[in-house]
């Protein structure tokens, strides 16, 4: 790349034997409304014609770069080699068989700039391809506070990693993605951020995330939950090392649980958790309400019929006998 303009977005995108869906990926990005960008796709030691047609691209627009790794390294490490080469302000992600939305860029730009506090955006998601189930997405929690807490206790990622738009410098603080993160590199990198900066998530869909039988949702599986499983628990021990095994397992569970019981236990453990998340700078102290009304919503068990026909009669009774009085 001979021009020396540099790029206020900087797009990092590891591919990997991605001939099928990598044109499309590429024109998505060369179609978005906000055009003051860099593309950098870092083959990560692919076999089959990948390495073609990102040249081939790179030859007719001097917006993107190409690096070639020796060997298959990873998605994180592909990552990095991109951070490294890559030099606007802000690193926006992609993955080699998604498509992006044209406005993607321009709204994640938009807000990024209006909120200087945040130093991750992300957006909604719609899965489509091959293996997909029709009109399905994934709308994630717009708040930080509850970003947070998705990520720590209901297993879910918080933010799409591919679709997120993130501040060069509070990448740096943390070093990058972790290079030996084979899979969840997402989840390892949101937890070591979230010390250092805050979250949110645009309602908008602006992604479209391709489901299809080489995809990495599909092939990871099982190996995907228990990485994810075992950084939380990590995180968790960090945050609150005198927390018992069972608060830890009910907390990390709690999708699971059944028991009203155990589900009033869990409510007990969150309130403790969010006190340490606010000591601990995760969250802010203003944040406590809505994650309590948080953690009642999702962690409430409807009881049986029968109670409810109870409690109405006793409110009932109590009812007329206040107003004979």
């Amino acid at each position: 790349m001979t021009d020396h303009h540099k790029p206020l977005v900087s797009v990092v995108m590891p591919v990997y034997n991605s001939e099928k869906y990598l044109a499309e990926a590429i024109e998505s990005i060369l179609a978005q409304t906000f055009s003051d960008f860099e593309l950098i796709i870092v083959d990560d030691g692919s076999e089959d014609n990948t390495p073609v047609i990102s040249r081939s691209y790179a030859d007719r627009d001097r917006r993107i770069q190409c690096l070639q790794l020796e060997r298959n390294m990873g998605a994180a490490s592909a990552r990095n080699a991109g951070l490294d080469a890559a030099r606007g302000d802000l690193i926006a992600a992609m993955d080699a068989d998604d498509v992006c939305l044209p406005e993607r860029f321009r709204k994640q730009l938009d807000f990024l700039q209006a909120h200087p506090e945040i130093g991750v955006v992300g957006c909604s998601l719609q899965l489509f391809g091959e293996t997909a189930p029709s009109h399905t997405f994934y709308l994630y929690p717009e708040e930080h506070c509850l970003i947070i807490f998705s990520i720590l206790c209901t297993m879910g990622s918080g933010l799409g990693g591919a679709s997120t738009m993130m501040r060069r410098d509070v990448l740096n603080a943390v070093g990058g993605y972790r290079a030996n993160m084979r899979n969840r590199d997402d989840i390892d990198l949101w937890l070591r951020l979230a010390r250092h900066t805050r979250f949110a998530n645009l309602p908008d869909v602006l992604y479209l995330y391709r489901l299809h039988e080489q995809s990495y949702t599909v092939l990871a599986g099982a190996a995907v939950k228990e990485t994810g499983r075992a950084l939380r628990k990590a995180a968790l021990q960090q945050l609150w090392p005198d927390a018992s095994d069972e608060k830890l397992n009910r907390i990390l569970h709690s999708h699971t649980l059944g028991s009203m019981l155990e589900r009033v236990r869990l409510r007990r453990d969150i309130r403790r958790l969010i006190d340490i998340l606010i000591a601990a700078n995760w969250i802010d102290a203003s944040d406590k309400p809505r994650l309590h009304a948080e953690a009642v919503k999702r962690f409430t068990i409807e009881p049986p019929h029968f109670i409810r026909r109870l409690r109405a009669w006793f409110r009932y009774r109590i009812g007329r006998h206040l107003s004979a009085l």
